[in-house]
């Protein structure tokens, strides 16, 4: 009922008809009715039953319940979140061009680059293949300078680094603030955290918020209106 009313604003100006809310119709009572079982996520303590619980949205709390629920899947979202990593970052470091002009990766090496990381990983992700291609990145033989490979994950947290930010305020003051931005929390460092009994935030569950917007009294107030 939540996203009622974002969903009527983002399609006008088609008319959208929500016969569950409008004939107030409960889910449980529909599954009892007809002797429907809930889906095993629910059973397993999850808050929904999209994806086969690998959603790449969730947070802590949700993937620690996958670890210890359903592990074997647990584990391939594992290593398929590092490979995507190394695929998403070499692509990026081939096609940078922020580096000074002369040495920046030239276009005909660059092309075989790309195709190189193309075949390495396309059957992979498509499913056509268990593992990918042996695939180097190519920061591995690059210069001190540009050894580095970027990382990614589909979680976030905290970092440890603190960072000055200088902003002038509404009436003219200048001021500074010391924040600590969010760094890439990949899911193998939750599985060695959970390993060695570290604490997590098992309330940061995520997920995918679906045409969601802020909610506020008038959504609340016309959404009663309409029941």
């Amino acid at each position: 009922m939540h996203r009622q009313g974002a969903i009527v604003k983002n399609w006008v100006p088609f008319p959208v008809e929500m016969p569950l809310i409008e004939n107030n119709i409960w889910k449980d009572d529909v599954l009892t009715k007809y002797g429907i079982r809930q889906p095993v996520l629910y059973d397993y303590g999850f808050s929904h039953n999209n994806c086969n619980g690998r959603c790449v949205k969730a947070g802590q709390g949700h993937y620690k319940l996958l670890k210890d629920r359903m592990p074997d899947v647990f584990q391939k979202i594992m290593e398929q979140e590092h490979h995507l990593k190394i695929c998403v970052s070499a692509y990026r470091y081939i096609m940078d061009d922020k580096v000074p002009e002369g040495e920046r990766i030239p276009d005909d090496v660059r092309q075989l680059m790309l195709q190189e990381l193309d075949d390495a990983y396309r059957d992979y992700f498509y499913d056509r293949a268990p593992h990918p291609k042996t695939y180097i990145h190519p920061a591995g033989s690059a210069a001190a300078a540009y050894m580095k490979i970027k990382q990614y994950a589909f979680m976030k947290k905290t970092g440890d680094k603190p960072e000055v930010v200088a902003f002038n305020t509404e009436d003219g003051q200048h001021e500074k603030h010391i924040r600590y931005p969010s760094v890439p929390y990949p899911l193998r460092d939750l599985h060695y955290e959970v390993e060695n009994d570290m604490q997590m935030d098992l309330f940061d569950i995520g997920g995918c918020g679906c045409f969601l917007e802020p909610y506020d009294s008038d959504d609340a107030e016309r959404m009663e209106t309409q029941l």
